[in-house]
Parts: structure tokens; sequence; C-alpha cells
């Protein structure tokens, strides 16, 4: 009887040898494909921030204007989906021409109406009333989903989809 589970346990341990050997043998090129994309994927993001950094630097230009954005080297492309998308807080918010009140109006924009950051925004803010409110803020240089291009007060639009309070209707 003893012979029979000296047999059994030498058996459990072949069993389970085994399997642990089968693990691994599955286990170890899962986790260094897994290092390699994780590698991948830092060396991009470190190229990224790169350029974002590099980009963040102002250019001052002579209709008191910053651009935020520099020339990206062509190895580096961002997909469409990074432009930063705004939404109308203001509705009828108007489109202008330029940076003022004294410019033309392009369009009139709707509330929660979708722009595009052109990445440009004026080295001065404005003070307008808004009805209930003063706002404070610089002008913003936008694209429509139509493709206008135009500036709008900075007041008017938010990365949330949210309406301004203290505006008149």
């Amino acid at each position: 009887m003893s012979e029979k589970k000296l047999d059994l346990r030498k058996i459990e341990i072949v069993v389970i040898v085994v399997f642990l050997l089968g693990f691994l043998m599955w286990a170890v090129p899962k986790c260094s494909s897994t290092k390699s994309k994780l590698n991948e994927n830092a060396e991009k993001e470190t190229i990224a921030d790169s350029v974002k950094t590099d980009s963040l630097k102002s250019v001052s230009k002579p209709d008191s204007t910053i651009n935020i954005s520099a020339a990206k080297p062509d190895s580096v492309q961002l997909p469409a989906a990074a432009k930063s998308i705004l939404y109308v807080t203001i509705n009828n918010l108007k489109l202008r021409t330029g940076p003022s009140l004294d410019s033309a109006v392009v369009a009139q924009l709707r509330l929660f109406e979708e722009v595009y950051f052109m990445n440009e925004v004026t080295d001065f803010k404005q003070e307008l009333s808004l009805g209930y409110e003063v706002a404070n803020e610089p002008w913003v240089k936008v694209r429509t989903q139509k493709g206008r291009e135009g500036w709008v007060f900075g007041a008017g639009v938010n990365y949330y989809k949210q309406k301004r309070p203290g505006v008149l209707e």
C-alpha cells in the first residue's frame, strides 16, 4: 500500500511540473510581446510629448495674436481626431473675420454647435458684457463644421457642452 502512495505522489508531482512548464511556455511569449508593444507606445508618446512641448512655444504676430502651433516633423503626424473640439456656449454667437467687435460677421453659431480650435488666441483680453455677467476673455480662432474660419469671443466657447450662465437671451 505504501508503494501505491509513493507512485501517486510521483505522478502528482510530474503532472504539476508539466502543468507549470506548459504555463511558462505560454506566458513568456505573451509577456514579451506585451512588453514590446508597451515600449513602442512609450516611444510614440515621448515623440508626441516633445512635439507638443515644441508646439506650445508662442510666436507673437503683428496682428496681436499668438500662434501656439509650430511646424510638426513629417515623421510624427497627429490623427484628425486630435483636433480640439469646442462647443458654442452662447446662442447666436457671432463668428467674425477678425478678433474685434468691429470686424465683419461671417456667421452666427447655434448653441452647442461643434467648432474646431485653430490653435490661435489673441494675446489680449477684452471685457464684454454678456447681460448678467461681464466676461474678460481673449478672442479664439475657430473653424466651423462647414469649413468657415473666423474669430469668436472666448467666453462663447468651451471644451464642455454647457450653456454659459449669465447671458441675456
